[in-house]
């Protein structure tokens, strides 16, 4: 029977890590399933190149291109197993990761309710030898600590083979059952763990931390082949964070136009005293304040915050929980 829509609980998504060992990628992997998953995307488009001749109008062709294939995915950070870690090798910075491809599979069950042992999936959908282009993680006031990332890559198919992701939920996976605790909020930051620079913990109270990374993947073609034969991350690789901080007495910065006025920092963010259940990010020890901006506190009666911008390059290790169900 066909769905009549398709919600939260009958979806379900599982990553396959495809490990680059410097000659070539496999075609198989370890497949994760992933877990306190909060919304996931395809974006695909057909780019197109219109040719035109001399003494006609009309269109002479309309050449399709290679197809781009976009998959966002966003979690809470609940102590499993983190979606970069899905796809890449522990201990490894980003720098290495963009070696690494995975293929990213969604299948879609029943819109009766979760779906359960006795069920197969309707259809699946597989992104295929997809790059990480993007990650980021927050931490806000409001809300729970979350983690985005984005795949790019070229090829998607549809099959109706129950081979990457199991059911979400019941006898076959778990996946689904109600979590008894864990997902991380303000109260569970690790603010005394984490290695925050004193110019923002001296200007006063910390509301909210964010750290990305950009890759900006390039195409790399060849003559007699259509598809890009590797997807090259834009070396060097920038790496920023944000902490916003509810201003107690200014941001203590002084500026001058004949000397240098800022120095290297280290930065390590922690999201849980919990160390089990711990998202750590380490951006080294070279980060740079690149921008102070200071604002609110108007007469409408808002607070006066302060957010300072820091920047490295190709310096970041995500290490998290690694406890989420392996299927393959």
């Amino acid at each position: 029977m066909a769905n009549n829509r398709i919600f939260y609980a009958c979806q379900a998504a599982a990553i396959t890590h495809l490990q680059y060992d410097g000659t070539t990628w496999p075609t198989t992997g370890t497949v994760f399933q992933c877990e306190g998953l909060q919304s996931i995307g395809i974006n695909t488009n057909f780019n197109l190149e219109q040719i035109f001749e001399l003494g006609q109008l009309e269109i002479y062709e309309n050449v399709e291109g290679i197809p781009e294939v976009e998959v966002t995915m966003e979690k809470v950070l609940d102590g499993k197993r983190l979606l970069y870690n899905c796809c890449s090798t522990a201990g490894e910075k980003v720098t290495s990761t963009t070696q690494d491809r995975a293929d990213v599979s969604i299948a879609i069950y029943a819109d009766s309710g979760n779906a359960d042992g006795s069920k197969t999936e309707l259809s699946q959908v597989e992104a295929t030898g997809m790059y990480v282009s993007n990650i980021s993680y927050t931490f806000p006031i409001d809300g729970n600590a979350t983690e985005s990332i984005t795949f790019v890559g070229n090829a998607k198919r549809w099959t109706s083979v129950d081979d990457h992701v199991l059911n979400p939920s019941g006898t076959r996976t778990g996946v689904g059952a109600p979590h008894t605790g864990g997902v991380q909020r303000r109260e569970d930051f690790d603010l005394s763990g984490s290695s925050i620079p004193s110019t923002v913990t001296n200007a006063g109270k910390l509301q909210s931390v964010t750290v990305s990374s950009d890759f900006s993947r390039e195409d790399i073609l060849e003559l007699g082949s259509k598809t890009p034969y590797y997807r090259a991350a834009a070396f060097p690789i920038e790496v920023s964070c944000e902490f916003e901080v509810v201003a107690t007495d200014g941001d203590k910065v002084a500026v001058s136009e004949a000397t240098d006025n800022i120095s290297d920092e280290t930065i390590i963010i922690k999201s849980t005293t919990v160390s089990a259940a711990a998202t750590t990010l380490n951006l080294g020890t070279k980060n740079k304040l690149t921008s102070i901006s200071y604002g609110g506190g108007d007469a409408g009666g808002g607070n006066a915050t302060i957010t300072f911008s820091y920047i490295n390059y190709n310096d970041l290790l995500v290490t998290g929980p690694n406890n989420s169900p392996v299927l393959s």
